[in-house]
């Protein structure tokens, strides 16, 4: 070459070079000066607007080149786009109208081909940490169709754009999120932290493209119906799509689904009706490795080296997904011949094969089944074999097949790596196997047909992990083709683990059927078993039985013989239980009980039970509670007690009368009805009531226990700790509804000591009502009712009490009514009197009344009262000349006392003593800090009338003569009024008794 010419191209590569410098340094000035993000962003969502039918928010738009070089690029940061498709008012906008939220949006374009070639092609799409929201409506509209026409108004008129075709090499989308709702199909999907990248031709009409998906957590429901949840899928493969066929194709397309990794060929078509699948699967070449890689590290972590053997696992999908479609799925799996042993483990595996097909299919159920065509292993001195054929697999399972094994379970331990476990004994098995699904279903266990025989030898397995262990020794023999005879001989059973523990000792049972004629009545299954000792134990209940007898009968029903009818009968000289904290030790328990099926998930149960003794446990009850003679009977809805002698502490009761909707009652929580007749020697409720505690182990000195090895319950001594007072009330639950006819000689309430009563008491709306309580006490009978109720809080109780009493002693009235403190004039009384008494009160935990909250009426009417000598009233008869000044009778009294707000008064009242007629009233507060009383003499021995005025404190009273300010009360008028006044007191406390109780009020009280 001559130099000129050299010099010619060398000038013109410079030259050349010189334009390409002088433009890209132009490309760069004009992107940074002129397409600022400030002036583009506008621009950019002009054209969103005209081009979507959406509201789009985007924080910057940035021109780039260089980065891009040699494409045109568009950064995009913190975008918004919320659809108008379904809702075109910004106001009544809802979250499903969100589509689209992300972070960076990143688009690089070849401008040649879009001049030259009038195509818009993205050579790269990139997309980060996107929120994306598909939704479409009961309608049929979704979200996501937000293009608007070529027709519409807002689309410039602009024959460039609307030629020009877009096209998509590449996309990568980052961390996206995406929520899909399509409320037509009722289809539900959810996947998070999804990363994608495609390759390839992609544009709004086809794709051709290699895909790469991972995705970190799935969710995927149709029709209410879970496919998928909470697991990791991730897909690597080819897909294809024609939006002339809307067809997608999948070509050696591999999906992993939580580290197992499937294979796809085949295609997906959606339609009108629902998604139509032609989809050959398998697993990515099958390993026998792969395989035992599966096993949880929790059981085997140890390696293995498989020496020879295949594995294969094969599939199709063909068919329609819709509401009421599913596919046909068929399915082949094979591991063959395999032999393989674990690092460490001294013997191999000589033998392992499994051999299984499958097929579901919906439109023709008994088409479908499951196919084990053969399970073998052998390793060491153990062998297991099963054959199972599963027909009919959708209706009605028929289940039938061979189960042979010779297992020695300790040479397993040599052959497979079991961490955390360890087994023991041996197992002998040759069971034939024909059984339907609806035998089991239906309670038909007459029809399963087992013939073979069971032996399990010093059996012993545990696993560390799961606290699971099981022990046995046991020998099984079925026999008979017609009929199933089954003898069972079982030295020991344990099986535990974490929640429940089962023992079971010298179990022994013979069961036999009896085959109707009728295919379709039940069969019937006598089956009798006996066990020396059984105990279970969960989390919250534990039994523990000795020498136990059950004897059962399982047969069809006299009304439908397609229905079961279940008769059992148990006996067992002790048991005891424990249900949630309650303890109880059963001595001689003998029931029987019928269950029988009246529908398809309702039984009707009637059953008798009767115990010798039983002897109970209650947490946060100091006393035990102790029954004997116990005799009851249950039918439907009810529990009827014959007999049942109950003792708690010095209390002993006799019960009888039924119980109604108890199981309801639990279940539902309506109202627990129960009548009841209850008989007593002696009911001590300051004893029952004080036993009850908040923390037993701190409160009470003495506490019934119940040992579970032993079976003795340790009483507590006669007398319950003084500190034994609980800090809560007892409170009767809202759910009772008892009707209670009580009879009993002596009953005992704070310092009342009452003998022969009879009544009747109502618990209902949480409260304890006694209605015509007659009682005497001492010489003298009585009438009284009374209400209790316990407050929200279980701080303080309502009371309320009405009492009369006929030809009582004032002295046990004063007494037994703690009256001597707020009346302490009544102390130096002696004799007979009438007293009619009303009160409204709250006590606390120990019963001891608030005196501030008592509100009472009392009228006392006698004659001939005794007036004891006392200091106080020395006094008084030396002062007024009594002819004897130790001891006077008050001829009459007939006083009306009223108690109210923390003061106690005393309405004028006429009394007659001795040589004199006076009038006294007054009154003093609860706490007696102040005594003021008046007595004015209307008549007496001295010339004149006088009053004597008494004031002050029980140890320091003041005496002054004055004049009589009372004489205007001593008219029969005024002493009737004062009756009225109190009578009228006492009746509304009565009605307040009865609104407490939600008892209808009598009609001689409203």
């Amino acid at each position: 070459m001559k130099p000129t010419t050299k010099r010619i191209i060398i000038r013109t590569a410079i030259a050349t070079a010189s334009v390409v410098a002088t433009t890209l340094l132009a490309i760069g000035i004009t992107i940074n000066v002129v397409a600022t993000p400030e002036k583009l962003t506008p621009i950019v969502l002009k054209y969103a607007g005209d081009y979507l039918n959406a509201d789009v928010e985007l924080e910057s738009v940035e021109a780039t080149f260089f980065s891009s070089f040699p494409r045109f690029g568009v950064k995009i940061n913190n975008g918004t786009i919320v659809s108008k498709a379904i809702h075109s008012d910004s106001a009544s906008y809802c979250n499903m109208d969100t589509l689209v939220v992300f972070k960076e949006l990143r688009i690089g374009i070849n401008l040649s081909h879009y001049i030259f070639d009038n195509e818009i092609c993205i050579g790269r799409l990139r997309l980060k940490e996107p929120q994306i929201r598909l939704f479409t409506n009961e309608q049929g509209m979704s979200n996501w169709d937000i293009l608007r026409s070529a027709s519409s108004d807002s689309i410039p008129d602009d024959t460039t754009h609307s030629e020009s075709e877009i096209f998509l090499h590449h996309i990568t989308i980052e961390d996206a999120t995406i929520n899909y709702s399509d409320r037509t199909s009722k289809t539900y999907a959810y996947f998070a932290d999804v990363n994608l990248s495609a390759t390839g031709d992609m544009n709004l009409h086809s794709l051709d493209m290699d895909l790469d998906v991972d995705d970190r957590l799935t969710h995927v429901a149709i029709n209410g119906t879970k496919y998928l949840n909470s697991i990791a899928i991730g897909i690597d493969g080819h897909i294809e799509y024609d939006s002339e066929t809307d067809k997608y194709l999948l070509y050696e397309t591999y999906v992993g689904i939580d580290g197992n990794s499937l294979y796809l060929d085949g295609w997906i078509e959606p339609d009108s009706v629902g998604v139509y699948v032609d989809m050959q699967y398998g697993v990515r070449s099958p390993s026998v490795e792969g395989l035992f890689a599966q096993i949880p590290k929790e059981y085997i972590s140890a390696q293995i080296d498989v020496e020879k053997g295949s594995a294969n696992f094969t599939g199709s999908v063909r068919g329609r997904f819709a509401d009421d479609e599913i596919p046909v799925i068929e399915c082949n799996a094979q591991i063959d011949r395999v032999k393989a042993r674990y690092e460490g483990m001294k013997q191999d595996i000589e033998d392992l094969t499994a051999i299984f097909t499958a097929r579901i299919d919906r439109q023709q159920p008994d088409s479908s089944y499951v196919r084990i065509e053969k399970l073998h292993f052998l390793g060491g001195d153990s062998e297991f074999d099963a054959r199972l054929d599963i027909d009919n697999l959708i209706d009605d399972a028929h289940i039938t097949g061979n189960l042979k094994s010779d297992m020695r379970l300790s040479s397993l331990m040599d052959v497979l790596p079991l961490d955390n476990t360890s087994m023991k004994g041996n197992v002998n098995a040759d069971l034939l196997i024909d059984l339907q699904l609806s035998h089991l279903l239906k309670s038909d266990y007459g029809r399963i047909r087992l013939t073979g025989k069971i032996n399990v030898d010093s059996l012993n397995v545990v696993n560390d992990t799961t606290g699971f262990q099981l022990r046995n020794d046991a020998r099984l023999v079925f026999r008979g083709k017609d009929t199933l005879r089954v003898d069972v001989d079982m030295n020991r059973l344990v099986l535990r683990n974490k929640s429940i523990r089962l023992r079971l000792t010298d179990f022994h049972a013979k069961t036999k059927t009896f085959v109707d004629k009728d295919t379709s009545a039940i069969a019937t299954l006598i089956c009798h078993a006996t066990a020396n000792r059984f105990m279970l134990r969960t989390d919250t209940l534990r039994f523990f039985g000795k020498r136990i007898v059950s004897d059962n009968e399982l047969r069809p029903t006299n009304a439908d013989k397609r229905k079961p009818y279940l008769n059992v009968g148990l006996k067992c000289d002790s048991l005891l239980s424990s249900i949630y904290g309650t303890r109880s030790i059963t001595e001689k328990l003998n029931t029987t009980f019928t269950l029988e099926k009246t529908g398809d998930t309702t039984w009707y149960s009637n059953g008798n039970l009767l115990i010798d003794r039983l002897n109970v446990g209650i947490p946060r009850y100091a006393l035990p509670v102790s029954a004997s003679n116990i005799h009851l009977t249950q039918g439907e809805r009810e529990i009827k007690i014959h007999s049942c002698d109950v003792s708690v502490g010095q209390s002993d009761v006799k019960l009888q009368g039924s119980v109604h909707n108890l199981y309801y009652a639990i279940t539902t929580g309506i109202p627990l009805n129960a009548t009841i007749d209850m008989k007593a020697d002696t009911l001590n409720f300051n004893e029952l009531l004080s036993a009850i505690v908040e923390e037993t182990d701190k409160k009470v000195s003495v506490m019934s226990t119940l040992n579970d090895s032993t079976m003795i319950v340790n009483r507590p001594a006669d007398e319950i700790a003084t500190d034994s007072m609980p800090s809560q009330i007892f409170a009767i639950p809202d759910m009772l509804n008892f009707t209670i006819g009580a009879k009993a000689q002596h009953i005992v309430w704070s310092k009342l000591a009452f003998n022969k009563v009879r009544g009747h008491a109502r618990v209902c709306n949480g409260a304890l009502h006694l209605t015509d309580l007659f009682f005497q006490q001492g010489k003298s009978r009585a009438i009284t009712i009374m209400s209790y109720k316990a407050r929200e809080k279980r701080d303080i109780a309502d009371i309320n009490c009405f009492v009369r009493w006929e030809k009582a002693d004032i002295g046990e009235i004063v007494t037994s009514l703690n009256i001597d403190s707020l009346v302490p004039m009544m102390k130096p009384l002696k004799g007979e009197v009438d007293c009619y008494f009303a009160a409204k009160m709250q006590t606390d935990s120990t019963l001891n009344v608030d005196l501030n909250t008592l509100k009472a009426s009392m009228h006392i009417g006698a004659k001939r009262l005794t007036l004891l000598d006392t200091e106080t009233f020395a006094k008084i008869a030396k002062t007024l000349m009594f002819k004897n000044k130790k001891e006077n009778y008050i001829d009459t009294l007939a006083c009306n006392i009223l108690v109210d707000t923390g003061y106690v008064k005393i309405l004028p009242c006429v009394v007659k003593m001795d040589r004199y007629r006076a009038v006294v009233g007054g009154d003093q507060d609860v706490d007696l800090t102040r005594l003021n009383y008046h007595i004015s003499i209307i008549k007496s021995p001295l010339p004149f009338k006088a009053g004597v005025n008494i004031v002050g404190k029980p140890d320091d009273i003041d005496i002054d003569i004055t004049t009589a300010k009372l004489k205007k009360h001593a008219d029969d008028a005024t002493q009737a009024n004062n009756d009225t006044i109190s009578l009228e007191i006492r009746k509304e406390m009565l009605r307040d008794s009865y609104r407490m109780s939600g008892l209808p009020i009598p009609n001689r009280l409203k």
